[in-house]
């Protein structure tokens, strides 16, 4: 929906104001149908605005009307309305809402927002800050705070902080590790040690005399309720709750759309919108032996040149490698790029499904090393990651070999987890790490694209229902997102179990069979001042390690190489 950056410093002088309005400027793709911002004092917010729902009254940032706090806001809050009718008043946006429930219950406002939001309210007379992201982590806020001259950044996207040196930004050396290793981040890291991402169900409070302070009010798996009823009878349960949520999530004044794959998690979403009657766009970028049978959708040829290019522009301008840790989501690309193109601001995904649901089929195997090999469940993502770690550890020359095993489990140690059960504690570890590793891909690429992604299966609901599901209904030995299977097969009359979803190729299997591209590629790496910096270039030229068995691995390298070309490190 936007882009904001705030800045609080202890002065604001002419240099930063110039660079504020730069960075504010470089934000525009995430909202380029208005620019607007505020100095007060020693205060600067800005924000670009993509206009979804209240275009004609939704402008930010907004005041109140006593004019103590000011609010920027990016998401959508879809219960604003029931929330405004609950304390009698008419509240024409999502944002007076954000204002009014502040002013009634301060921070304890976020236990009432539905949806999907990252927002920062700033107190004019305290000088105070406080600032939430919603429970799932949709969407994106980044902080950098300086204590020795009081500087606090805030910004839906920290990219900009790089170009142009808001602070002084060096490379986070435990990111790095966790980007090559387990293409996650663990903890709110970023790729630089002075720049971190809220976490789903947080909130920040700065205060001038008290510094920065975050705190958690929401955290999945919180509560298990132990049901134990047939799969028939959640199956029921699921469809009317998915029903209800997608009439909620469908909130537009624009035209609305879906990436459809014909797998389990696209298609549930298009069923629900056609029991809804809502009307949407549909796109699918296809193979050639590619074949979905609907009328109403929108099919295109997928370029694998373009979608390089497009990577290529993309990845030199933003500085999160987190985004581009799979090659496989490169074709978002080319799907992006083609809803804008069809002037479309809104595109739903069935992203989160398999973390909720237990679809990986990496699910099976983790769940097999936990309960036969009684393995503990650091030293089994160890082994579950062991040809990136090994890899990494012997071409990285930063660190002593024996340290990396040692600092990976500390990091793995350090996201506390709440469940008992070991299929849960896969579960919430992704939805904890990983996840919020695809839902910025999602965000940054869309957004890049002037495109807002609703992932509508993290719903609070949804999810809620998932976690305190019984564990035999999300995976087995065999199969995983049982439940959601089961719902289109005894409703819709599809069997999922067997059917696979039609994807595209990894951009990285076309690097291997195509010698231009591979060349590039090499001589990325190879002559790439950052990779030199950190790892080994000879071994990495080894016939036995730069080979498409490794290629996960070496295409971590490869974006980080393209990340930081114009970069010295």
């Amino acid at each position: 929906m936007c882009g904001f950056i705030i800045i609080k410093a202890n002065k604001i002088d002419n240099n930063l104001k110039k660079t504020f309005l730069s960075s504010l400027k470089f934000l525009k793709h995430r909202g380029p149908d208005k620019t607007s911002y505020k100095i007060i004092k020693n205060t600067l917010i800005g924000f670009n605005r993509l206009s979804i729902n209240n275009i004609l009254t939704g402008d930010q940032p907004l005041t109140s009307a006593c004019g103590k706090y000011i609010v920027v806001f990016n998401g959508e809050i879809i219960n604003y309305k029931t929330l405004s009718k609950k304390i009698k008043k008419h509240l024409n946006t999502e944002v007076e809402t954000i204002l009014d429930y502040y002013l009634l219950y301060k921070e304890k406002c976020v236990d009432y927002f539905r949806g999907f939001f990252s927002l920062v309210i700033f107190d004019t007379q305290k000088q105070s800050i406080f600032a939430a992201v919603d429970k799932m982590n949709i969407k994106p806020l980044y902080y950098s705070y300086s204590s020795l001259d009081k500087k606090l950044i805030l910004t839906s996207d920290y990219s900009h902080l790089s170009k142009f040196k808001i602070n002084k930004l060096d490379i986070n050396i435990e990111a790095l590790r966790d980007f090559i290793c387990l293409g996650r981040s663990l903890g709110g890291s970023t790729i630089y040690s002075n720049i971190f991402e809220l976490q789903g169900g947080q909130t920040l409070n700065y205060e001038p005399k008290k510094g920065l302070k975050i705190k958690n009010y929401w955290k999945p798996f919180k509560k298990i309720i132990k049901e134990d009823i047939s799969l028939k009878k959640y199956s029921e349960k699921f469809k009317e709750l998915f029903f209800k949520v997608n009439n909620l999530w469908k909130i537009a004044e624009t035209k609305i759309s879906l990436t459809l794959s014909n797998g389990v998690d696209s298609n549930l979403i298009n069923l629900a919108f056609k029991n809804n009657n809502i009307k949407l766009k549909k796109f699918h970028i296809i193979e050639s032996k590619d074949r979905i049978d609907d009328k109403n959708l929108i099919k295109e040829k997928i370029n694998y040149q373009l979608i390089l290019n497009e990577l290529k522009k993309f990845t030199i301008k933003n500085k999160n490698p987190f985004v581009l840790a799979n090659a496989g989501s490169a074709s978002l690309f080319q799907l992006y790029r083609k809803i804008n193109k069809s002037k479309i601001k809104v595109s739903f995904t069935g992203e989160g499904a398999d973390e909720i649901f237990g679809g990986y089929d990496r699910y099976i195997r983790q769940n097999y090393l936990l309960e036969k090999k009684k393995m503990n469940f650091d030293s089994h993502l160890i082994k579950l990651y062991k040809r990136e770690i090994d890899l990494f550890i012997n071409s990285q020359k930063f660190e002593k070999k024996n340290s990396t095993i040692i600092n990976l489990k500390r990091q793995i140690k350090s996201v506390k987890l709440i469940s008992k059960e070991n299929k849960n504690k896969i579960l919430e570890f992704d939805q904890l790490t990983w996840l919020p590793m695809l839902l910025r891909k999602h965000d940054a690429i869309g957004m890049n694209y002037s495109i807002e992604v609703r992932p509508l299966f993290l719903d609070e609901e949804i999810v809620e229902f998932a976690n305190n599901l019984n564990t035999k209904f999300k995976f087995d030995k065999e199969n995983g997102k049982l439940i959601l299977k089961q719902t289109l097969f005894k409703f819709f009359k599809k069997n999922f179990y067997d059917k696979k979803k039609l994807g595209t190729k990894s951009l990285i299997s076309i690097i291997f069979n195509d010698k231009k591209k591979l060349d590039y590629m090499k001589k990325s790496i190879f002559n790439s001042k950052f990779v030199n910096k950190f790892f080994k270039v000879s071994y990495l030229k080894r016939n036995e390690v730069f080979s498409m068995q490794n290629s996960i691995f070496l295409w971590r390298l490869f974006i980080l190489s393209i990340m930081f070309k114009s970069q010295k490190q």
